[in-house]
């Protein structure tokens, strides 16, 4: 979703399909990856996954989380900033919390005015950090260019969500997991969780309480 958006594939797509050649017709602004910030909004082991990869376009990472130190953000190659900070510096931000009532709606109106003028967001973590209200206006304004969602507020989406409609909007139906064999692994991870717990060992995953 992330390099998508910010190659604008899915505009340069509906411009060859609309019978239109010329690159300037179809998309503007897009800026190189090696020229792209890229934020995060926390730091657990899916979002250090995602810094691997986009590390290796180039892309310049930073990023916030609480529970990690300077050090450890250092040794992913990421600039730690705070919450603000990464929100109004950030090409591209992706979420990588849990939701919480601390959470909801973190990425508001208020806060997607504070981005930077045609910027991308990505939300594969939990629906309900975005104010999806909010998030078509800001598409349909051009302060946010494009944005690719695999999780809602509310899901199955609704018929009448204005989100179908809104132009420069990718969205896939919870499934950023998805794969041939995904859910094997998840359903063999899960039992093995479960044997170690009953065995009184360490957990792979630490519980919440």
């Amino acid at each position: 979703m992330t390099l998508m958006m910010a190659r604008k594939l899915n505009q340069y797509d509906q411009g060859i399909r609309a019978g239109e050649w010329k690159i300037d017709r179809m998309v503007t602004g897009i800026r190189s990856l090696r020229n792209t910030t890229v934020g995060l909004i926390g730091l657990g082991r899916i979002a250090k996954a995602y810094v691997s990869r986009l590390a290796a376009f180039g892309c310049h990472m930073i990023g916030f989380d609480p529970y990690v130190t300077e050090a450890q953000a250092k040794a992913l190659g990421v600039h730690l900033m705070s919450q603000e900070q990464v929100i109004s510096s950030a090409h591209v931000l992706s979420l990588h919390v849990p939701l919480t009532p601390a959470t909801r709606h973190l990425i508001d109106a208020e806060t997607m005015a504070k981005m930077p003028q045609g910027s991308i967001i990505i939300n594969c973590s939990r629906g309900g950090l975005i104010d999806e209200t909010a998030l078509v206006a800001a598409l349909l304004s051009g302060q946010i260019s494009g944005a690719g969602l695999d999780v809602f507020a509310q899901e199955p989406l609704p018929a009448d969500s204005p989100l179908r409609t809104t132009p420069h909007l990718i969205m896939s139906p919870h499934a950023a997991f998805f794969s041939d064999t995904s859910v094997d692994t998840l359903q063999r991870l899960a039992a093995e969780e479960a044997l170690r717990c009953l065995r009184g060992e360490p957990l792979r995953c630490s519980l919440i309480t």
